[in-house]
């Protein structure tokens, strides 16, 4: 069992719409769009200070190209963004939720009830600092939280201040094991995106199963994402 922990924010290694990470020397302030007013001049001097201390902060290694309609606004949104993710210190979920009062004990001292309050609990403390769960449905609740606890919530982890700026998918199939992919055609077969099955690698193509459980869809969602 494998998860992807997927950032959706604007980090050193993601781009923004208008912006991506290409080797290119022409200043950011450059080549954005704007009206030549003394507040555009100030927000490109802002754009162009965040993106200078945002590359000392990742060691000096930060190209980046900016389309020429890119707005300013938008720019300074990712620079802002970018900056927080150099500047995150590194923590665990386990001791995120230690800080934010939400209980972790171990799985094989909780009778299934307990277990199912202490999951949700978890589930919604993660989703407290923009953190959230998808395809789980195949899991039962012991299973998911043996994952949580005893893996996916002890890795290291970026930890940026709850913002509207950033927030974190963890894919419980998102590794690409040939684990994952296989289950990931079997429980949620209209989530594939990856092409053809590969057959060499996967084996033979499984029947779609429905998951045996319903936790998917009264899970935590990004507020930007559920309209």
């Amino acid at each position: 069992m494998s998860f992807r922990e997927n950032e959706n924010s604007s980090n050193r290694h993601g781009n923004s719409d208008g912006m991506s990470d290409q080797n290119h020397d022409q200043p950011a302030f450059e080549s954005a769009c704007g009206d030549g007013s003394l507040d555009d001049i100030d927000q490109r001097i802002r754009i162009n200070e965040l993106r200078e201390r945002a590359r000392e902060v990742g060691g000096g290694e930060m190209d980046d190209w900016t389309a020429e309609d890119c707005p300013l606004d938008l720019q300074e949104a990712f620079w802002e963004s970018v900056l927080a993710w150099e500047s995150a210190p590194e923590m665990t979920y386990v001791s995120l939720m230690a800080d934010r009062n939400v209980p972790t004990p171990a799985p094989e001292t909780l009778n299934d009830d307990e277990l199912h309050q202490v999951l949700w609990r978890v589930i919604r403390g993660l989703a407290s600092i923009n953190v959230f769960l998808s395809h789980t449905d195949h899991l039962c609740d012991r299973s998911l939280y043996g994952l949580l606890w005893g893996d996916i919530m002890r890795q290291p982890v970026k930890h940026v201040p709850t913002s509207e700026l950033w927030h974190c998918e963890l894919d419980l199939l998102g590794g690409c094991s040939r684990e994952d992919l296989i289950a990931l055609q079997t429980y949620y077969p209209d989530d594939w995106c990856l092409g053809d099955w590969d057959s060499a690698f996967l084996g033979p193509k499984p029947e779609s199963v429905k998951p045996e459980y319903d936790r998917d869809r009264r899970l935590p969602r990004d507020s930007r994402e559920a309209s």
